[in-house]
């Protein structure tokens, strides 16, 4: 199932890079890409497989999250 894009608002606010599962345009398999914050109504992204790829529109919906912690806290 799906998840909403606004559930990674509160970890990007708290400068928390968020990893989101999205489906490869090119496989159809899933693919993990680091969202690294915000671009008007869209996210931007670090994409280790296309790197041509820079926001999260260029993607499908987001299917898990893993979210990065720092030992220090979020922003810094």
């Amino acid at each position: 199932m799906p998840l909403p894009r606004e559930i990674l608002d509160d970890f990007l606010n708290k400068c928390m890079p968020v990893i989101v599962s999205v489906v490869n345009q090119k496989t159809g398999g899933l693919h993990w890409v680091v969202v690294t914050g915000t671009s008007g109504s869209d996210y931007t992204i670090n994409d280790p497989g296309f790197r041509a790829q820079d926001k999260l529109s260029g993607y499908g919906d987001i299917y898990g999250i893993r979210v990065y912690k720092d030992n220090y806290g979020g922003c810094q």
